[in-house]
């Protein structure tokens, strides 16, 4: 049955696709907070943002991915803790969130809630945040702000820097990457360096004493790649071996005997690692492509999948994509840092976060004249008709994209108590246009 109807708009009109096909081409996972890039450049977050670490100029929790501005020339984007930062395609740094140590380099220490342009450079190609933050430039020298009180910055002395400094004119660095108050890098020609806090061995030169500037750890010229968390360190040489060292808190370096180390330790005896990414546990792909994760007895495969190709770490979750672009999601959710669209503690198994391309515009009351009402609501949904158009039928999607429920007669009334509570896309499809809206089921 097709109807005319007429409506008048009093909430927010949203367009929206639902699709999954490789969505994130770029995604940094933080404390409890996410940031990733589309592939249309656009920038988006979701999680915690009491720091105003999501970049949408409050400090509101979001469970849904939100768009961060219109810019459409994001390229990459870097967080850990509460500071986020992005480089455009154009090389300029941008820096939001949490500033009490310095991290966002403007020369303050107030969280900045929006994203804010870091000087006039143009040649900036990766960050590092920790409590310090370590960026590279194009020409290969790192730069250096923020929290500096354990040497993590390389500068020889302990102090807190509020605008970026440089801190090494090497111009060799292959990889660098920060833990809280630890810095690990790799140079191109594969040695392996560390500075800053070393109260629990993550430093791997065999002490458990701070370093105020680069020191080699060992002799070795293999390694591959590496990553950390707040107190312990993991890498991969180039034969595919795997090696931790720190704090080995939850079996988090799957040390059989030990609760730290303060050298590289070799994990295991596999020699087909060739992925690792780090956090309150460690994940992992070998050269098969199938994923891996640590735990109380040891390294686990997730599923029997072999189409893994990327991982990325948070601060108790994480997520991994697979081959055909589509992201998945697995740990704590308090905040909705997976940004499944719900206050889910936990996703004990992982879940597929589906691209529902959301960007909000604004329309006045009496520019589209739809009103669905009402939101929130319990059972029943009401439209009413003050515009012909002609409608097709209704469908509603979960967060993940998923159909749960189809309307094709009888438009001006909807029964959704069979909805669980929470948040839903309703689509109005006519002859020629589809009409979006998020709706909130009590």
């Amino acid at each position: 049955m097709i109807l005319k109807i007429k409506v008048l708009l009093i909430v927010s009109f949203l367009s929206f696709t639902i699709g999954h096909s490789q969505c994130f081409k770029e995604i940094s996972a933080g404390y409890e907070h996410t940031l990733a890039i589309k592939e249309d450049g656009s920038l988006w977050a979701w999680g915690s943002n009491d720091s105003g670490e999501l970049g949408l100029g409050h400090s509101f929790v979001q469970f849904i991915p939100q768009k961060v501005g219109n810019d459409t020339d994001w390229s990459k984007v870097f967080t850990k803790f509460s500071s986020s930062f992005a480089i455009k395609s154009d090389g300029t740094l941008w820096a939001w969130g949490n500033n009490q140590g310095g991290q966002i380099g403007n020369g303050l220490q107030e969280s900045v809630y929006s994203p804010i342009q870091i000087g006039i450079d143009t040649d900036w190609v990766s960050v590092a945040p920790g409590a310090g933050i370590i960026a590279k430039k194009n020409d290969g020298t790192l730069w250096g702000w923020g929290s500096n009180v354990y040497g993590n910055l390389n500068l020889g002395v302990a102090s807190v820097e509020l605008l970026p400094v440089q801190i090494s004119n090497k111009t060799n660095w292959f990889k660098v990457v920060a833990g809280d108050n630890h810095t690990l890098a790799i140079k191109n020609d594969g040695t392996l360096w560390a500075c800053g806090l070393n109260d629990y061995g993550q430093l791997g030169d065999g002490s458990n004493i701070n370093r105020l500037v680069f020191t080699q750890i060992g002799i070795d010229k293999n390694w591959a790649d590496i990553s950390t968390e707040i107190k312990h360190s993991v890498a991969i040489k180039t034969n595919g071996t795997l090696w931790g060292w720190g704090r080995n808190k939850s079996n988090v370096l799957n040390f059989e005997l030990s609760s730290e180390v303060n050298i590289p330790t070799q994990l295991g005896t596999d020699t087909d690692w060739m992925k690792v990414s780090t956090g309150s546990s460690t994940k992992l792909i070998k050269n098969n492509k199938t994923l891996w994760v640590s735990s109380q007895t040891g390294y686990q495969q997730i599923g029997t999948e072999a189409d893994w190709n990327f991982i990325e770490s948070g601060h108790g979750f994480f997520f991994a994509m697979k081959t055909d672009g589509i992201l998945w999601g697995r740990g704590s959710n308090r905040f909705g840092q997976l940004g499944l669209g719900q206050q889910i503690e936990l996703a004990a198994v992982l879940t597929q976060l589906h691209c529902t391309a959301l960007s909000v515009e604004d329309v006045g009351v009496n520019s589209l004249k739809i009103n669905i009402y009402p939101i929130p609501t319990k059972n029943l949904l009401f439209i009413e008709n003050k515009l012909n158009i002609l409608i097709k039928k209704i469908t509603f999607f979960d967060v993940s994209g998923k159909i749960v429920l189809k309307k094709t007669t009888n438009f001006s009334e909807i029964n959704v108590e069979s909805l669980e509570k929470g948040i839903y896309f309703l689509k109005i499809s006519s002859e020629n246009k589809d009409y979006n809206y998020k709706i909130v089921k009590e």
